[in-house]
């Protein structure tokens, strides 16, 4: 409990509300990548990698086994500040104003090392673009030692990189631009107007403005300048937009679950959304809790171990495993509950409460209750416990009886 709120207030204390925000949009794309450090003042800082600036390799696991990232336009003096060990006679000249503008690429490789698939351990390397200049270069062993978090929405076989949902929403997205842009020219037409006129050499098109009070002169017999229709028919456009447009919202899991002027949903057909919905996020959801999530811990209580801020207990990494109490996350315990209330409530009925609590479990029920709820079974009575209470209720009762015999 104690190591528990210890994490929860670094996490609290860090960036990475705001960084977790962008790193979300690539994910939408499929793939992400974050670097999480811990600064001088003991704050832990997360960095989003940008995703054109990144590629990633996968390993023989199924996990992502090599990150590599470029930095650019990476000046002088924050090299020396980032990598305050690195021999930089290479990139400085004799003149100082000459170093002062210059601008390099740095290359950067984090590579897990399969040599002993049971430990955990990572080679990571910073070069110079187009120098023979390695800036710095270490070996990380163990959970939470990589500074590096890279994951994936979902991936198809033989494929490294990630498949976001808006990868399968591009056809619909481009059928929303497309029918946007020919509204626009619709509508431009609405406005200014097409017309025809009769070509018998008296209208000079040159010298005629459109415009409310302008007087025109005619040829006698002239049939005179004539607005042209438009065949176009915007319900038709309105009707396929709202329609792709719930296709997308669909896709990126933002659906209305209680539309405007229409009757709100019964609580019964929400719990079947929401059951919908948790059954479509199931499989990217679990990928990000093992690529993203626990690592992201892990790697909050590697730094927070190593600065002393917190003393890890022996196992710590093998025996704690990351819980999401998030209401998507707990569909399926939900659905546990209502399989197990249910299972009680109909015995109850069928056989009565007497004849089904001497059926059941009761003690265990209980705890598997508690532990569906995340309810901490160090609340609940014990065997020993629960004698005591029995005998205190007992001896009440007793002095109850007693004080009641002796009244007059």
């Amino acid at each position: 409990q104690k190591v528990r709120d210890i994490l929860w207030r670094q996490i609290k204390r860090s960036n990475l509300s705001t960084q977790s925000s962008e790193l979300f949009l690539d994910i939408a794309i499929g793939t992400a990548a974050m670097m999480c450090e811990m600064d001088a003042l003991g704050r832990i800082v997360y960095k989003a990698m940008p995703l054109p600036l990144i590629a990633i390799d996968e390993g023989p696991d199924g996990h992502v086994g090599g990150l590599f990232r470029k930095r650019t336009a990476m000046s002088l003096q924050d090299i020396m500040i980032k990598y305050p060990d690195a021999d930089l006679s290479q990139l400085t000249t004799g003149k100082p104003d000459d170093n002062f503008g210059a601008k390099f690429t740095l290359n950067e490789a984090t590579v897990r090392d399969y040599s002993d698939e049971r430990k955990i351990a990572y080679d990571w390397v910073v070069w110079v673009q187009g120098k023979d200049l390695i800036l710095d270069q270490k070996k990380y062993t163990g959970p939470g030692s990589c500074p590096v978090i890279a994951t994936r929405w979902s991936s198809t076989a033989e494929e490294w990189y990630g498949r976001g949902p808006l990868i399968d929403l591009l056809p619909a997205i481009r059928g929303v631009n497309l029918i946007r842009e020919l509204i626009y020219e619709n509508a431009e037409w609405a406005i200014t107007g097409l017309y025809t006129y009769p070509n018998d050499g008296t209208i000079n098109v040159n010298q005629i403005e459109l415009a409310p009070g302008t007087m025109i002169p005619m040829a006698p017999g002239s049939d005179g300048i004539r607005p042209v229709s438009n065949g176009s028919r915007f319900d038709i456009a309105e009707a396929n937009l709202n329609e792709l447009r719930r296709t997308i919202r669909r896709g990126l899991f933002d659906e209305e679950y209680t539309p405007t002027n229409r009757t709100p949903l019964s609580a019964q057909e929400i719990a079947a959304r929401q059951a919908d919905l948790a059954e479509r996020l199931g499989s990217p959801f679990s990928r990000v809790l093992n690529e993203l999530l626990e690592p992201l811990v892990f790697r909050a209580a590697r730094l927070c171990s190593d600065r002393g801020i917190v003393e890890l207990p022996d196992g710590f990494f093998e025996s704690v495993s990351v819980v999401s109490t998030s209401p998507l996350a707990q569909a399926q315990m939900a659905q546990d509950i209502r399989n197990a209330t249910n299972f009680v409530s109909t015995g109850t009925n069928f056989m009565g409460p007497e004849a089904f609590g001497q059926k059941i479990k009761i003690d265990e029920t209980i705890e598997y209750f508690a532990n569906l709820y995340h309810y901490p079974l160090r609340l609940l009575h014990d065997e020993q416990s629960q004698m005591a209470e029995m005998e205190k209720m007992m001896a009440l009762r007793q002095q109850m009886e007693q004080a009641v015999t002796a009244q007059p």
